[in-house]
């Protein structure tokens, strides 16, 4: 039967567990942003890229009625905050109506996320992508672009991590992961040590 000190070890060994799992995840989000710094902006791996939302243009749905009757049963909005995964865009055939894409915003410049509303074919047989904002009137369009203004489309997003994405990647945040990488270690050895395993043996005897 198991002493209290046991019990008492097994906790602490499963929460020093968690501890490096939590460690790791958060030095693999940083690894990934750190590549995709490297090698540029709009740098892919395997064909995707991660961004974090950073203004309100798809966080509600505009409430005049065309809108809102358009956008029914798509509740896909996205938070300042929200960390998400998108796939670069190749062909044609993978850009649909209610796709949320980045895209090359022709007025501002840059890049811009918002929702294919409707696709037709002008004159000359060009697709071209009607773009518009979910929190946009009806009448507003970001324009009608081509495949090769959008740049990808989103597959994946994970609500508020984004802020933490933010914060590892700048300089305090760094120093709070090595921080507590450090803190865990010591945490882990000072546990480990033989004079901290006889002591507990120690224990246990006693307590039997």
């Amino acid at each position: 039967m198991a002493t209290q000190s046991t019990i008492k070890q097994r906790k602490t060994r499963i929460g020093s567990i968690i501890s490096w799992i939590l460690c790791i995840l958060l030095f693999i989000i940083i690894a990934f942003e750190i590549v995709m710094k490297i090698r540029g902006k709009d740098a892919y791996i395997f064909n995707v890229r991660n961004d974090v939302v950073l203004t309100d243009s798809m966080s509600y749905k505009n409430e005049e009625e065309e809108i809102q009757n358009f956008l029914k049963g798509h509740d896909d909005q996205m938070q300042i905050g929200d960390w998400f995964f998108s796939t670069k865009v190749e062909k044609e055939t993978e850009l649909n109506v209610y796709d949320i894409v980045i895209f090359q915003n022709i007025e501002t410049g840059k890049e811009t996320v918002h929702r294919i509303v409707d696709i037709y074919i002008d004159s000359k047989g060009i697709t071209r992508y009607i773009i518009r904002a979910d929190t946009a009137n009806a009448a507003s369009y970001d324009g009608a672009y081509t495949k090769d203004s959008i740049l990808a489309k989103v597959v994946f997003v994970i609500p508020w991590v984004g802020h933490i994405v933010r914060f590892l990647n700048s300089l305090f945040g760094m120093i709070f992961l090595i921080g507590l990488f450090i803190i865990i270690f010591v945490f882990d050895f000072l546990r480990d040590s033989p004079g901290r395993r006889q002591s507990v043996l120690v224990k246990g005897l006693i307590e039997e």
